[in-house]
């Protein structure tokens, strides 16, 4: 009896070993920029359908905490709007910043105001306080409000060192003044927390001003949101003008890993650098790089 016990345990065991085996699923935790997301989100859909065991997790935080994140391994791969900063470059020298993709910032206003164009100089003496009407402007008799993306997004970088300008956050407000020494004016903005909260905001703001990535702007703008992009030094905001250089508020978008992307991270990140991504960036309204 025991024999028998034996063998049908033995017979058992052989049919367990030679089952097949499904492959380990593997997970990729990626966060950062908030203008980089929706490229990764895209991608993560087109790349699951090739790579079904792999899993993302995938979270914001702005830029600054894309290269952070990355920089001391938290994350498989970072995201960021901006280059590194030379401080963040001394604090986190293995970070290898990849190139993916262009994008234009862009000056978003409600709908219905009627300013359609502003200059460099106006949108720096709008958002120190120099100009606070949209009469000054050639728009309604009223007070401009002010709208940022948070101190800790990219664009919110990009956005201060274009125009010269310094952004102190406390307590959901930044206040801006002149970075070039011209003056000592000085203006606060409710900060939201990235692109797309930004623009909710200028949609409920008839009389906002805010600044946000063309792609994202854009995108909703062609669903029929209640915000537009307007004329910067009589330049319109396009791709074509973003990849001529005659339209200047630009950026490149990142992903970013700790030392050279490895294994699933590294094929990710392969897959939208080729063909097949970069189709699917310029679909989403940003630049591809090739």
């Amino acid at each position: 009896m025991k024999n028998w016990k034996w063998v049908a345990l033995s017979c058992l065991t052989i049919l367990f070993a030679t089952l097949p085996v499904d492959a380990e699923a593997k997970t990729l935790t990626v966060a950062g920029s908030s203008t980089v997301r929706p490229i990764v989100d895209q991608a993560v859909k087109e790349f699951g359908k090739n790579h079904p065991d792999t899993k993302f997790i995938i979270g914001g935080g702005g830029s600054g905490h894309g290269v952070k994140s990355a920089g001391k391994g938290e994350v498989a791969i970072g995201m960021a709007s901006r280059a590194m900063k030379d401080s963040e470059k001394t604090e986190y020298p293995n970070v290898k910043p990849i190139k993916i993709a262009a994008d234009g910032v862009g000056i978003v206003l409600h709908k219905k105001n009627p300013v359609t164009s502003l200059t460099e100089d106006q949108v720096r003496d709008i958002f120190t306080g120099k100009i606070t009407n949209w009469k000054e402007v050639g728009g309604n008799d009223a007070p401009v409000v002010l709208i940022s993306t948070g101190s800790h997004h990219g664009t919110f970088g990009v956005f201060c060192k274009h125009f010269s300008l310094e952004g102190a956050e406390e307590k959901g407000t930044i206040t801006f003044s002149s970075g070039d020494g011209a003056g000592s004016t000085s203006a606060d903005a409710k900060s939201v927390d990235g692109n797309k909260k930004v623009l909710a905001a200028v949609m409920t703001k008839p009389d906002s001003i805010s600044y946000a990535s063309l792609g994202i702007a854009m995108a909703l703008a062609d669903k029929g949101a209640p915000v537009k992009l307007i004329d910067l030094d009589d330049v319109t905001p396009t791709a074509e003008n973003v990849v001529s250089g005659e339209y200047k508020f630009q950026r490149a978008l990142f992903l970013l890993t700790d030392g050279e992307p490895e294994g699933e991270a590294e094929t990710f990140i392969d897959f939208i650098l080729d063909t097949p991504g970069q189709q699917l960036i310029e679909a989403e309204g940003f630049i591809p790089v090739q």
